[in-house]
This record gives C-alpha cells, sequence and structure tokens, in this order.
C-alpha cells in the first residue's frame, strides 16, 4: 500500500516539477494576489459591480432568483426592455458571495472563473500540442492577464469578466473543430458563460461553436475513411458526446429558456431575437475593421495603456448618427495588415496540411471564423445610447493573445511529437524553446503582482470605494422602520453607490423595492413596487447631502469636512446670501466675458439681479466659482466670508454623498 501512495506522490511531485504546470502556477499567482489584494484593502464592488452582489445573493432567494443577466443598456436604443441573456455568472458567484460577502465573495468568485480559465486554456493547449502548445496557449492567457492588470482580474463587470473565458471558448473551439470532442462540454459551458453575461457574444458565440462542431465533424469523418476504425464504437461515443452536451446545454439554459417559456413573446430571448435594433446606427464594416486592427494588428495595441486608448470613447456627433474615433487605424492600413495576418496564417496552416497536422490547422481556422464573426457582429451592432464605447467589444482583447496561439502552433509543429500526424519532435529546438517560454511567462506573471488599475470599469473610481464602504457600514447597522422605495431622481449617470447602499440594505436584512422601469428590469420584477411601501430612500451627492431636507432623517453620511467645518460652510452660506441680498455682486472685466461665454450656466441679468437670486448663486456653487476665477469685485470687509465659504465649498465633491429616508407619502404630496 505505501508502495502506491509513494508511487502516487512521486507522480505529483513530478507534475508540479513540469515546465507547463509552473507556468500555469505562474500566472495563477497573478491572479491569487489581485483577490488577496482586493480582500486585503476592502475593495468593495461599487457601481455596476455592486449589481453582481445583489443579484448573486438573489440566486439563494426563492422571492428574487434571477431568471435572466443585468440589464442592458441596448434597452434604450432598442425601445423595449432588454436583459443581458442569462444569470449564469450570478450562479457561479452565488456560494463565495454567500460564504464570504460582498468584498471577499466577489473576489474570490471572479478570481476563480479567471483561474479556472487559464488552468483550462493551459490544459487545452496541452492536448493541441503537447507541452509546447501548453506553454503557447498559457503565454496567450500571460499576455492577457498583463494587459487587462490586476485590478480586473477581480472585478465581476460582464464585458471585463469574460475576456479570459473568452480566450478559453476560442482555444476550447480550436480544440474540438481538431477532433477532440472530449471538449464540447467545456466549450458548451464557456460559450454559455460568455453568451448569457454580455450581449455582445449574441452573434460571437453561435459562428465559434457552429465552427467547431464542423470541424470536428469533417476530422472524424476523415478519420473513419482512412483508418477503418469500429464504427460502432465511434457512433458510441459521438452519440455519448451529443447527449452530454444537449444535457450540459439544458441545463445551463434552463432559467432564461425558463423566462421564456412563462412570458411568450415578452420573453427576454423572444426580444432579443426579433430585435431589429430600429433606426440605431450600427458600428458596421468599416470601422470595425479599423477597430480590430487597432487591437490586434498594430504593435500599439498591444500594451496596457492600450486597453484604453486603442478603442477610445467617442460621443456622436451633432448629428447624432455619426462617430469618428480618433487614433484608431485607417481603413486602407487596417485591410492591409489584416489581409497579410490571415494570409500568413493561410499559410502557416497549409503547412500544417501538408504534415497532417489537422489540430494545428484548427486552430488557424477557428481565428479566421472568430476574425469573421467579429466583422459581422460590428455590422449590426449598434452604437451604445453614448457613442462608441470600447466595453462592447472587449472581446477583442482575447482575439489578440488567440491570434498568437494559432501562429505559435503552427510554426511549432516540430517542437512536440504527434504519432498521429507522424511527426517527430526536434529535441535540439525544444531545449531551446521550452526554457525561453517559461522565461518569458514568468515575466509577464511577474510584471502582473504589483497593483494596476486600468481607468475603465466601475472599481476605476478608486476614490469612490472607501466612501462606498463607509456608506455601507452605516446602512448595514441603520435602524429603518418599514419597507423602502429607492428612489435614483436627481442621481448623476452611472453615480457609483446606490448599488453599494442597496447591497448593505440586504445585509441590515430590509426589503426594498423600486418604481423605475429599468431597474425593476435590473433588479427583477419581484422588487416592483407594491405602492404601499412606507418610506423613500435617496442617495444624494455634494452639498445637497450637507443638511436633510424636513422630515428626512439621513441614516449614512460621508464628507471630507469635519463636523465643525461643515457648520461653518452653511453658517457662512447663509451669511454671504443675507450680504447678497443687501449689496448685489460686482463682477470684473474679465467676469463679464466669463460669464457671457457661458462659463458659469447663469446669465449676466442674473447677476446683476442677484439681490433677487441670492439664495440660488450661493447654493448653486455659483458664487464659489466666480471667487476662484477672481471674477468678483469683493468689498474688502467681506473677503474672509467670500474666500471662506469658497475654499470649503470647493472641498465638497462627490465624495460628500448622504443616503436620506423620508415618508413616502410626504414626499409624493410635494
Amino acid at each position: 500500500m505505501s508502495s502506491i501512495a509513494d508511487d502516487r506522490w512521486g507522480r505529483a511531485v513530478a507534475f508540479i516539477r513540469r515546465p507547463e504546470a509552473i507556468a500555469c502556477a505562474l500566472v495563477v499567482l497573478g491572479i491569487l494576489v489581485a483577490a488577496i489584494r482586493a480582500i486585503a484593502t476592502h475593495s468593495l464592488p461599487i457601481g455596476d459591480n455592486a449589481l453582481f452582489v445583489i443579484r448573486s445573493r438573489d440566486v439563494f432567494s426563492t422571492a428574487h432568483f434571477p431568471l435572466l443577466g443585468t440589464a442592458s443598456s441596448a434597452s434604450i436604443g432598442a425601445g423595449t426592455g432588454l436583459n443581458h441573456p442569462g444569470p449564469l455568472l450570478f450562479d457561479l458567484l452565488a456560494i463565495p458571495v454567500s460564504l464570504f460577502g460582498a468584498t471577499a465573495g466577489i473576489a474570490i468568485g471572479v478570481s476563480l472563473v479567471n483561474i479556472c480559465s487559464v488552468i483550462g486554456v493551459s490544459i487545452i493547449g496541452y492536448r493541441i500540442r503537447g507541452r509546447v502548445g501548453s506553454l503557447l496557449a498559457t503565454a496567450a492567457a500571460a499576455v492577457a492577464t498583463w494587459t487587462l492588470g490586476s485590478a480586473i482580474l477581480v472585478e465581476p463587470w460582464n464585458p471585463h469578466v469574460l475576456i479570459l473565458p473568452c480566450l478559453l471558448m476560442l482555444i476550447a473551439a480550436a480544440g474540438v473543430a481538431g477532433g477532440d470532442i472530449t471538449l464540447v462540454p467545456v466549450l458548451i459551458v464557456v460559450a454559455s458563460l460568455c453568451m448569457q453575461t454580455h450581449l455582445s457574444y449574441f452573434i460571437l458565440v453561435p459562428v465559434i461553436c457552429a465552427a467547431a462542431v464542423a470541424g470536428a465533424f469533417l476530422v472524424w469523418r476523415r478519420r473513419l475513411a482512412r483508418s477503418g476504425d469500429d464504427r460502432g464504437a465511434v457512433v458510441r461515443r459521438l452519440r455519448k458526446t451529443a447527449v452530454v452536451g444537449c444535457v450540459t446545454l439544458i441545463v445551463l439554459w434552463l432559467q432564461p429558456l425558463w423566462d421564456l417559456i412563462s412570458n411568450g413573446r415578452d420573453g427576454n430571448l423572444y426580444k432579443l431575437l426579433t430585435n431589429d435594433n430600429g433606426d440605431e446606427p450600427t458600428i458596421g464594416a468599416r470601422l470595425g475593421l479599423r477597430l480590430i486592427t487597432s487591437v490586434i494588428g498594430l504593435p500599439s495595441g498591444w500594451g496596457r495603456t492600450a486597453f484604453i486608448t486603442a478603442i477610445p470613447d467617442t460621443g456622436y456627433e451633432p448629428d447624432g448618427i455619426t462617430v469618428r474615433p480618433e487614433s484608431v487605424a485607417g481603413l486602407a492600413v487596417s485591410i492591409g495588415i489584416l489581409v497579410l495576418v490571415c494570409v500568413a496564417l493561410f499559410a502557416l496552416a497549409r503547412r500544417s496540411w501538408n504534415r497532417n497536422d489537422f489540430r494545428a490547422v484548427a486552430v488557424a481556422g477557428m481565428f479566421g471564423v472568430a476574425l469573421a464573426a467579429c466583422v459581422i457582429t460590428f455590422i449590426v451592432m449598434p452604437f451604445g445610447p453614448l457613442g462608441l464605447r470600447p466595453h462592447q467589444m472587449r472581446w477583442l482583447w482575447a482575439l489578440g493573445p488567440f491570434m498568437l496561439f494559432a501562429a505559435s502552433v503552427n510554426l511549432a509543429d516540430d517542437l512536440a511529437a504527434d504519432p498521429e500526424a507522424h511527426i517527430e519532435a526536434n529535441p535540439r529546438r525544444i531545449r531551446v524553446a521550452q526554457p525561453v517560454l517559461l522565461t518569458a511567462i514568468a515575466v509577464l506573471a511577474m510584471l502582473n503582482l504589483p497593483a494596476y488599475t486600468q481607468g475603465a470599469g466601475p472599481n476605476s473610481e478608486t476614490d469612490a470605494i472607501p466612501v462606498a464602504v463607509d456608506l455601507s457600514d452605516q446602512v448595514e447597522t441603520a435602524d429603518i422602520a418599514g419597507d423602502v422605495v429607492f428612489d435614483p431622481t436627481g442621481s448623476r449617470f452611472a453615480e457609483p453607490y446606490s448599488p453599494a447602499v442597496l447591497a448593505a440594505l440586504h445585509d441590515n436584512g430590509q426589503s426594498w423595492f423600486v418604481t423605475d422601469e429599468y431597474l425593476i428590469r435590473q433588479f427583477g420584477e419581484s422588487r416592483r413596487s407594491r405602492g404601499d411601501e412606507e418610506l423613500r430612500l435617496t442617495v444624494v451627492e455634494g452639498i445637497a447631502a450637507l443638511l436633510p431636507p424636513s422630515d428626512t432623517e439621513r441614516i449614512a453620511f460621508v464628507t471630507p469636512l469635519s463636523a465643525i467645518e461643515v457648520d461653518d460652510l452653511l453658517q457662512g452660506e447663509q451669511e454671504l446670501i443675507a450680504s447678497i441680498e443687501q449689496t448685489g455682486v460686482l463682477l470684473t472685466p474679465e467676469g463679464e466675458s466669463l460669464v457671457s461665454s457661458g462659463r458659469y450656466l447663469v446669465s449676466l441679468d442674473t447677476l446683476i439681479d442677484a439681490p433677487a437670486n441670492a439664495s440660488f448663486l450661493v447654493e448653486s456653487g455659483t458664487v464659489a466659482q466666480l471667487v476662484a476665477d477672481d471674477a468678483l469685485l469683493i468689498p474688502d470687509g467681506l473677503v474672509p466670508l467670500y474666500e471662506g465659504v469658497t475654499a470649503l465649498r470647493r472641498r465638497v465633491g462627490t465624495d460628500t454623498v448622504a443616503v436620506f429616508v423620508s415618508p413616502r407619502a410626504a414626499i409624493e404630496s410635494q
């Protein structure tokens, strides 16, 4: 018995010491460090990231069990409420979030998704091209993780969390297309995760999966014709794979399918399949080719900063239709580069074909299919409500590393033995290639250990995280007597605090509901307001957070000002209003010019009649802006008052936040 145990231990040690296992562990280490850092610094999910906390907890709730993904901004252009297709990401995060809470649970859950993706990439790379294939696939994953930076590796925001799973999907599809039908369930799982979690995969996933199945069919038909294998055994294996695949697919899609069955034409899947985007302008093939090239075809697209700059946020032109992004590749250059890439890969694939290396051919072919699917996606993909936003096409950052893998696998066909393809390994080249690959992976993995936050995604607002933590801690312990309806009126677009506050209400055991139709789609029909909630909750930023309105209780409050400074500011503003009501204001010549240019959003007439508008001018911050720009002539005796109020006022920004609770009836009667 001991000899068997010793043998197993020896094999385990031997596996751990293998280069491909070391390489995979190095990339995984960067993800683990990012998760530990997020937990240690209490990097609470804010903004849209906090939505995944709420909905992941709902997985174990009978009242709020999610059937769909988060609400999609595509609803605005479509003219109807749309969600991302399914809640599979919520399901995956549910156990970690329930066990470890918002911060640790999200960090652990997302890191596990990414770690499994890296391990899967490494294993499938081994199945495609042995040890060298595993190292090449792991190198592709290392490139992707380094580009993303540490913060995104533990962020649940759906455009970002799918980049490594998308890379796994592409490599798994290539493996299936090469005849490895054992990977079919893996492909179904990861493809379902991508397709359910973000609408931008709605074309990419079916095209890639169809191509993978078609490739597997061709490989197996050729294999049967040449080998004369037992057709009965082959048919049984294919039938078993088909049954397992179908069962896996049905189980993974039960929730969105149930929504479709329950709601018929109002079901989310039906609306997604029948929605024609209306009159929305689409990105189109011309711009799509330029965007693809900017990410995968130019040296500038491979750096970390390119995650932000390769596809710049670009709003609409005055016509409301045209979008002209700067710093992206020109059309002629894009076509030339992509043609060169495709020709080079075709030449490599043909070389592999001549050597009967169909698995390498399948990898190159899958890149071509993915590239075509990206172009088709751009042809039908509408611009977002704000114009062109890179989060609409984050799969491009998986396509780039996959392109490297496709090219290198077809170049490395003599670095791994393949008896089936009659390929013999070249020991001399192997002795050189493996250490080089392992060193490159180690360098990228080590570079990814320090903290790095991309300027994209909800948690890029790092200054808002400690504010949200403080608010959440106060809300979790607040005594709220009665059900609450959340009122988003007056909140700025994508403000980071409200979702974190709603997640804290859940921890407080507080029932809350919403009236806004978009939020109802976001949090589920079960949270639609019944109309009998006693209380209304609002999250207020800036100067309005300092003083609760009448009949309102402030249950949470965060500001950089001390209590004395808050009192000084409020008292100073009242004194300033009284002074302006008596003496008015006098502009400098430069001030008159600035006001006339529209800088302050008030007219000269409003300032000329300042005594009648004193409260508005002070409370809106206009007077503080004028003082900061030296646009006012201030009487000598009032300089300390004006400058003191301005100095305090300018310290009150979006890091001053309050959560107010008020009687609902009192608010609705106003």
